[in-house]
């Protein structure tokens, strides 16, 4: 038998930002969404960036023939 499986890959990336001169939490995280997504934000900058391992799961599976 003939089977075409697909595995989908997820890749997971930390990302921990310093951002100063702040009034509120909620400020600092709209400012370090503004800088993950590459936007210029002058008072936030990426600190540390930890990869984490892949995960994997199945996605389908597709009988080519038998």
């Amino acid at each position: 038998m003939d089977v075409r499986v697909t595995i989908v890959e997820t890749r997971t990336i930390e990302r921990t930002y310093y951002v100063s001169g702040v009034n509120s939490l909620e400020a600092a995280g709209k400012c370090a969404e503004r800088c993950a997504g590459r936007r210029f934000q002058p008072n936030t900058y990426l600190w540390r960036e930890v990869p984490r391992p892949p995960t994997y799961h199945l996605e389908k599976y597709e009988v080519v023939e038998s």
